[in-house]
């Protein structure tokens, strides 16, 4: 197991049908989390599962708090207060990750720390001057 670093990519190798695993330390309270993971060979699929704390132990496909099981590029946007944060003060703590693949495959990892969660626009009506 690995430790992933904010920011920082990880370079990892997957065997066919095993899971490769990491954590994550989240020291921010209320942020939002971007996990991404990324296979070298786009033809080849990678997934992503993710558990917060360590009581559940290491997430897999069938049981995690979260997943992205998309083709070739995750991105897994974990929000304060949605999901099973809304009823959680904090998002502070341990989270256990796994990628997973059905056949060897290279990937690229990385999680982000967002402090100020990203507002939509609002469109505004056009208020004509006389």
């Amino acid at each position: 197991m690995s430790r992933l670093v904010e920011k920082v990519p990880h370079i990892g190798k997957n065997k066919a049908n095993e899971y490769t695993y990491f954590d994550y330390y989240n020291t921010c309270a209320d942020c939002t989390l971007i996990f991404s993971v990324e296979g070298f060979d786009f033809s080849k699929d990678v997934d992503l599962y993710v558990n917060f704390g360590s009581s559940k132990g290491f997430p897999t496909k069938e049981k995690n708090d979260f997943a992205s099981e998309e083709w070739t590029v995750e991105t897994l946007t974990i929000k304060p207060n949605e999901g099973m944060f809304a009823k959680k003060r904090s998002m502070k703590g341990l989270f256990l990750i796994a990628v997973s693949s059905e056949v060897e495959t290279s990937f690229m990892i990385q999680v982000e720390s967002l402090e100020h969660e990203v507002e939509k626009l609002h469109k505004h009506k056009e208020k004509k001057i006389t």
